[in-house]
């Protein structure tokens, strides 16, 4: 069983509205083409989480581009398959939480029975995507001291964000309220917005968090501080 994934989102009043729309899910697009750059439409893409050992399978279209969408976060493999063209396999890579990871595929002209095998390249980046965030893996939530074991507090590792509350606290007939206890690039802490496996987990009324998963239960958390 898959441990669940934290996502958490720090907006203006004017995006709350569109925190819902937020999911922990990732994505991966790119384009086919050949060592010329002309694109190759109708190739045969397998993206197989290598974990569960599930694959999913699309084609690319006419302008050669493809995309896998709800990719839960995971260690992916991704092969290739055109007439005409060699193999294409793709060693096992990270998709993280709640990201837009953008792979373009070259394909050599040649036989279906030879195969062309990427492994060992740097790390993925993000380019499809101007959304600014943090992402915390398992290792650092189970390796890093909490008070209360609260994982909330490992926000404050993401560039731009304040372990305080914002300057302006919800408050209530009985005094000041707790909210979500950070605040992103000197927004409020009350246009935060907490989803655990693209759930919403927060208090209607006061934002607090309706539940903290235990640290030790979570797989990684993304601490996006935009919706750009």
């Amino acid at each position: 069983m898959s441990r669940p994934c934290l996502h958490l989102v720090s907006y203006s009043l004017l995006a709350a509205s569109f925190c819902l729309a937020q999911t922990q899910s990732a994505t991966v697009r790119g384009e086919v083409t050949d060592t010329s750059g002309a694109i190759i439409p109708r190739a045969a893409l397998i993206l197989t989480n290598v974990d569960q050992n599930q694959p999913r399978k699309t084609t690319s279209n006419d302008n050669g581009e493809y995309v896998f969408l709800q990719i839960p976060p995971g260690r992916y493999s991704l092969a290739v398959e055109a007439p005409g063209f060699k193999k294409f396999a793709r060693d096992v890579f990270t998709v993280e939480v709640a990201q837009i990871l953008g792979l373009d595929i070259q394909l050599e002209v040649g036989s279906l029975s030879e195969t062309v095998k990427v492994t060992g390249e740097a790390p993925l980046l993000e380019t499809t995507s101007s959304a600014l965030g943090e992402v915390v893996n398992s290792l650092t939530t189970e390796s890093l001291p909490l008070n209360g074991r609260n994982v909330l507090q490992l926000v404050a590792l993401t560039p731009g964000i304040s372990g305080s509350p914002s300057y302006r606290n919800a408050t209530d007939s009985n005094g000041p309220t707790s909210v979500n206890g950070f605040s992103a690039n000197g927004g409020r802490s009350a246009s935060n917005s907490i989803m655990v496996d693209g759930s919403p987990q927060e208090v209607m009324g006061y934002n607090q968090p309706a539940y903290v998963p235990n640290p030790d239960s979570i797989q990684e958390f993304k601490v996006q501080t935009n919706n750009l």
